[in-house]
């Protein structure tokens, strides 16, 4: 851990570089920074934002407010709200989206 106040990092050679409130506690797991942040998945990341969740293997929220990461190898980017269940799937943003089949781009920008 290198800043921050409240944070806890607990996974084997996890950290938190920031923010407050922050967990890391899956193996290789990483939080940059936000508060309330939950980085539970085997080499998962959260970049920022507000109460993000990284849950999986490889699971990664770049930011924004609420949105989580629970499928393997998922990525949320920002936005609000968002759910990536299945392994493989990626939400680029917006608001309160769900992907649910693998493999599945909810691309929120036309």
């Amino acid at each position: 851990m290198t800043g921050g106040f409240g944070n806890t990092a607990s996974g084997q050679t996890s950290s938190v570089t920031g923010g407050t409130t922050n967990e890391a506690s899956g193996v290789v797991s990483w939080v940059g920074g936000g508060g309330g942040n939950q980085a539970s998945g085997e080499v998962s990341s959260i970049t920022g934002g507000n109460f993000g969740i990284a849950a999986e293997l490889a699971a990664t929220v770049t930011g924004g407010f609420r949105n989580e990461a629970l499928g393997q190898f998922t990525s949320v980017n920002g936005g609000q709200l968002n759910r990536a269940e299945a392994d493989l799937s990626v939400i680029s943003g917006g608001s309160a989206f769900v992907a649910t089949t693998p493999v599945e781009h909810v691309n929120t920008h036309p």
